[in-house]
């Protein structure tokens, strides 16, 4: 429809004048999701050769916890992007103080939604990693690490809504850094050392770690912005 001009707003080759500051701008605002996804593949790939190593019920069990922490960590990652128009919004148009404000209860919802969800499946854990392999030895390694996942993700909501804040105020830099450390600076050698040292445990705690130490640089950067965005 855009092509054939049966809109309002056509598209025109001819209307394409590509710079590189608007190039660079493009890339900018959208390394941070590249970040988060593309180095979330490389872990997982690296995730799923360590777990070979311990056989083929270490990989179906974290196979299955990777999937259902996902569902839980899309919450966060939800609610987060949610905040991002309401952000960049305000922000573009100096009401900072709605930045901050939409900042604390985005943060307080994600929390509690996560909560409550994360409370559920901890109690139903054994029951959950059944519904998808009936293995006493999967259940065995899937329960341990779903429920450590499902402690460190507590820690998720504030990583994800400082780093979409970041993203949405045009601060690409702060945003790729932060969606570096939780899918690869911290993730990618927690696998490679603690299986290592700890073997399967290591790799059941490589992910939890990860977002536990990813809290904190998120709320240093969540603190500084804070301090660094005036007053509406």
């Amino acid at each position: 429809m855009f092509l054939r001009g049966r809109t309002t707003c056509r598209l025109s080759v001819r209307n394409v004048h590509p710079g590189n500051g608007l190039l660079l701008s493009i890339i900018a605002a959208g390394l941070p999701s590249l970040l988060r996804q593309g180095l979330g593949s490389i872990a997982t790939i690296i995730l799923n050769s360590l777990a070979g190593i311990h056989g083929d019920e270490a990989v179906a069990a974290m196979s299955i916890v990777s999937r259902i922490s996902f569902f839980i960590f899309s919450v966060a990652l939800g609610v987060g992007q949610g905040f991002q128009p309401v952000s960049a919004f305000n922000y573009g148009a100096a009401k900072y103080d709605r930045v901050r404000d939409g900042f604390k209860f985005t943060l307080l919802i994600g929390e509690s939604l996560m909560a409550a969800a994360i409370i559920a499946m901890f109690i139903n854990s054994e029951n959950v990693i059944g519904l998808f392999r009936d293995d006493p030895r999967v259940i065995e390694i899937g329960t341990r690490a779903l429920r450590l996942q499902l402690i460190s993700l507590l820690f998720l909501p504030l990583s994800m809504v400082t780093e979409m804040m970041f993203q949405s105020s045009g601060h690409s830099s702060g945003a790729s850094i932060l969606s570096s450390l939780r899918s690869g600076v911290f993730f990618i050698p927690a696998l490679l050392i603690l299986s290592r040292t700890r073997g399967l445990a290591g790799i059941e705690e490589a992910q939890p770690l990860a977002y536990v130490l990813t809290f904190f640089p998120s709320l240093a950067f969540c603190i500084w912005f804070m301090k660094k965005m005036p007053r509406s």
